[in-house]
């Protein structure tokens, strides 16, 4: 099985000298090409591969003492690893199934550098101020709307100790489920829409999702990313996009189909 995996990647397009930064898929990974986990609460599915900025937080989180968080951790699928890294984490959910189901997979000594925290993020957390020294959003931004987007990245700034680090994917525009909207993300660019991919007629356009997806959608660029992390403040460290090779081939596009920062708040 697994080698009959290595060979699909071999063929796929961005493979190996891809210029854009790849999922790498090891052995263990594998089973999870098969398998999209819908969420508990109509939020999408949780994809059971570590990408490689959430590899980068997870890297962190063996020598890192400080507390973590990782917003929108779903069943916990890179909570889990970072705490079984020896990590003091934080995990938030807007379901608090998800946490209940991360917590039974614990063991009692890993569990006890968690704490859980089942809210929405970020309204729920208006009392936390310079509390983490990094912190990982993973396909959760998306889910904003403008407003909303602009908030959470304030409020990122604000619950990062000084020189602690954001790493945030979400899902780009360049998706090929997706790609009937191309044409007007492109005009509405070009116009000066800053945010071009937002959608507020998802069920419209997509009835089928209506089981597994809330009724609007944001998709960011890199470039929306950076403006907006650095309006607050943060320095950026790097941003770009995914090719989600891990992605079932009717999704993939070109590529592009994640988009990625990784920011800083100043010492």
């Amino acid at each position: 099985f697994v080698g009959f995996w290595e060979e699909v990647l071999k063929s796929l397009p961005g493979h190996g000298s891809s210029l854009r930064e790849g999922v790498k898929i090891v052995p263990q990974q594998t089973q999870a090409l098969c398998t999209r986990v819908p969420t508990l609460n109509k939020m999408g599915w949780m994809h059971p591969i570590i990408d490689p900025i959430t590899a980068e937080f997870l890297e962190l989180s063996k020598t890192e003492k400080r507390p973590l968080l990782e917003i929108g951790a779903a069943f916990g699928y890179a909570s889990k690893i970072a705490l079984e890294n020896g990590a003091h984490l934080w995990v938030n959910d807007l379901d608090g199934r998800h946490l209940e189901d991360l917590k039974s997979k614990l063991e009692p000594e890993v569990l006890k550098n968690a704490n859980f925290l089942v809210g929405h993020f970020p309204h729920d957390f208006k009392e936390l101020k310079e509390k983490f020294a990094a912190v990982l959003a993973v396909r959760v931004f998306h889910f904003f709307n403008p407003k909303e987007f602009q908030e959470a990245v304030l409020k990122l700034f604000e619950i990062l100790l000084p020189g602690g680090r954001a790493y945030i994917v979400v899902e780009a525009p360049y998706l090929k489920t997706w790609a009937m909207h191309l044409e007007e993300y492109e005009t509405r660019k070009k116009a000066g829409d800053p945010f071009p991919g937002y959608l507020e007629n998802v069920y419209q356009a997509h009835p089928d999702l209506k089981d597994y997806a809330q009724p609007t959608i944001l998709f960011l660029e890199a470039e929306t990313l950076e403006r907006e992390f650095k309006k607050v403040g943060f320095k950026v460290l790097k941003s770009g996009f995914l090719n989600r090779r891990d992605y079932p081939r009717r999704i993939r596009l070109d590529g592009r189909e994640c988009a990625y920062i990784v920011a800083e708040k100043p010492e």
